[in-house]
């Protein structure tokens, strides 16, 4: 079984779980973790039992997760009293922390002490590791008004390339693509779209997430083909 941690209202989730859904993909949302039949045993996976889609399922029978959020956010668990659901959600952020790090299968990406999938980083620190990673990056600014001046608006970016295991998916300059992977590998995750303000050689670093908000059906294969025969 794939299974992929999301949002209750990640649509992409939902399209990715449909897709793979003829292989045993199932979707898990905040709504499992608030029902019965998890037993979780650290360093023992072997005997560990989770809640997916509503159905008890053995830990060993999942072969891969995909994960679709950082942490989960209070706003989701609309079943619980308004004054617990922030204690609730730290609670379950924990629990799924320790759940993914404990999973013998692959882990897109594996959840470090600030987030369920890979590091959650500032713009500021991206810039620093795609620096390390021999990419072209504009200093990185803030900007701080006591007034309701609108933020300049964000260069739109004209190159976006996805690190997927080995796989490098787009269209871009050779260089980048190999700055791209060492920017992944210096993160450690398998799972990363990198974006570029060209597809060209002399091109700036943009942005980086470890969690991409659009997945193309060529990385969405890309993705399934990953956590299926790693």
């Amino acid at each position: 079984m794939i299974v992929v941690l999301a949002s209750r209202y990640d649509e992409l989730a939902r399209e990715l779980v449909s897709q793979w859904e003829a292989q045993g993909a199932a979707l898990l949302t905040c709504g499992d973790l608030s029902t019965a039949g998890w037993c979780h045993y650290v360093g023992s996976p072997g005997l560990s039992t989770a809640v997916i889609a509503g159905r008890r399922v053995a830990a060993g029978e999942i072969t891969g997760v995909l994960t679709r959020m950082a942490f989960l956010a209070e706003q989701e668990l609309v079943d619980i009293v308004p004054s617990d659901r922030a204690y609730a959600a730290s609670e379950m952020t924990a629990f799924l922390l320790s759940w993914l790090s404990n999973l013998t299968c692959p882990v897109l990406n594996p959840p470090t002490p600030t987030s369920l999938c890979g590091p959650y980083w500032r713009s500021e620190q991206w810039n620093s590791i795609a620096k390390t990673a021999g990419m072209r990056v504009h200093p990185a600014t803030r900007r701080v008004s006591l007034g309701a001046q609108p933020m300049p608006p964000v260069p739109p970016s004209l190159a976006m390339v996805t690190i997927v295991g080995t796989q490098c998916l787009g269209d871009a300059d050779e260089k980048l693509v190999q700055q791209a992977k060492a920017l992944a590998r210096i993160a450690g995750v398998d799972f990363l779209s990198v974006q570029f303000s060209s597809p060209g050689p002399d091109a700036f670093f943009v942005r980086a997430s470890a969690c991409p908000e659009a997945v193309t059906p060529e990385v969405a294969d890309a993705l399934f083909a990953h956590l299926v025969h790693l």
